[in-house]
């Protein structure tokens, strides 16, 4: 059984300049809002000393769990690998890239236990991103929901779950894709949500790496599962996982 609480599930590669100030920033916003709690930090096969900081921090302090993958696997990996590990009822992923102030995540866990899903919004991606980022994320959010009949106002930021959901979704795509897949499933099977607005602040330190060929090739990949499964309506909606108490 999951404890009440919540898991902070925190990515991270090649993250050594960014991963104490989230994990500092985690410590400062959550008990805010949640006395249990723990953090997850997966270190995706980091080129850097991202995985040796991780298990520095995870020595002293007790409610950090260091998750390593040998190589890089990608983010929708990680995510899901974290996920097999989370003890808490709520399920939060926050970037090891430290692109989100404060109040964002404040926003997102003030609405914690009022839906099943939290979606961000963000309100200033044309001033936090560059002109090109902006419109790859807009053309993005466009097409999965011209695919799936949704509204959603974006789709790959600090969402949360409701972890037992999370949890048995069959979504397990190894991509960027992973939380537009994820979303879109829960809500297609009748799960709520609320749209939170946010602000983005993007990475303080080192450089994206959204735009290799492999991630652009999985969210390739993502559409045209998203179009197969929903604009073919190919997809059954047999997700059945009972209320929380």
């Amino acid at each position: 059984m999951l404890k009440k609480g919540l898991s902070i599930v925190v990515p991270a590669y090649n993250e050594a300049g960014n991963i104490k100030g989230v994990i500092k920033k985690i410590h400062s916003i959550v008990p805010k809002y949640c006395k249990q709690y723990e953090i997850i930090i997966i270190n995706d096969g980091s080129l850097d000393n991202t995985g040796q900081i991780i298990n520095s921090l995870a020595k002293k302090d007790s409610k950090i769990k260091p998750l390593h993958n040998h190589k890089n696997q990608g983010m929708g990996y990680s995510y899901f690998k974290a996920l097999d590990k989370v003890a808490f009822n709520y399920s939060i992923i926050i970037f090891g890239d430290d692109d989100h102030p404060p109040q964002s995540i404040s926003n997102i866990l003030a609405k914690m236990g009022q839906a099943d899903i939290v979606v961000p919004f963000y309100t200033n991606l044309h001033l936090s991103k560059t002109w090109m980022r902006h419109v790859i994320s807009i053309t993005y959010t466009h097409i999965v929901n011209h695919l799936t009949g949704l509204k959603i106002g974006y789709y790959n930021g600090i969402t949360l779950h409701r972890s037992n959901l999370i949890k048995q979704t069959p979504i397990k795509t190894s991509g960027f894709g992973f939380q537009a897949e994820t979303i879109v499933y829960l809500i297609k099977n009748g799960r709520s949500f609320l749209e939170v607005d946010v602000l983005n602040s993007d990475r303080q330190r080192g450089g994206s790496s959204a735009f290799k060929i492999k991630n652009i090739l999985s969210v390739v990949r993502s559409f045209f599962r998203l179009y197969i499964n929903y604009k073919l309506n190919r997809y059954q909606k047999n997700f059945k996982i009972p209320s929380e108490v």
